[in-house]
């Protein structure tokens, strides 16, 4: 019975090992996950989960970093298997993406579920070997491996600009993928 348990854990989605995570946290905790990370459709903000709540804005704020914490030991010590595989899938699609476009490789790793990019954000954000990159005037909203450094990504994209600046821009993927070939490596 027990090697039954053990392959069903192993085939579980991780939509739904990320579920089983947050239902061990206490209510508010689970209440600050689910709506700052969007579980039911959109993602709320701290100001929304605290008057429902009838806490302020910084507490919320408080709650969802221990709660981060937490989700962060648990999802590591008991999910390793899961980390990896993330892990070598954002190796694989070049260390970097954007947080409007998650590529389908890791949906799939979701599970295709209705909100799998809410619940990719939750298990990025919990897993130390994947950080968060805030928008600002040389990139967009999203996320990198730890070992990327943001400085090789920001030259990369700033030899792309360049090289486009110098070249017609491409028409269409295929030919914008050709072109960008030489600038895989950011080494």
């Amino acid at each position: 019975m027990g090697s039954t348990k053990v392959k069903n854990l192993k085939r579980e989605s991780l939509v739904e090992t990320i579920s089983a995570l947050v239902l061990e946290l206490n209510d508010k905790e689970k209440r600050a996950i689910t709506g700052r990370f969007g579980f039911t459709g959109k993602k709320e903000t701290l100001s929304a989960i605290g008057r429902e709540l009838h806490l302020s804005r910084e507490r919320v704020r408080q709650i969802e970093k221990n709660s981060i914490k937490k989700l962060s030991t648990s999802f590591s010590k008991n999910h390793k298997d899961k980390a990896e595989s993330i892990s070598k899938t954002f190796e694989n699609i070049g260390g970097v993406i954007s947080d409007e476009n998650i590529p389908g490789e890791l949906i799939s790793l979701a599970g295709n579920h209705k909100f799998s990019k809410s619940y990719l954000r939750l298990a990025f954000s919990i897993m130390d070997d994947i950080e968060k990159i805030d928008e600002n005037a040389d990139l967009l909203d999203g996320w990198r491996l730890s070992s990327l450094p943001k400085d090789k990504i920001i030259s990369a994209c700033d030899k792309m600009i360049s090289h486009f600046k110098e070249q017609d821009i491409p028409q269409n993927v295929e030919d914008l993928k050709k072109d960008i070939a030489g600038f895989a490596n950011l080494d």
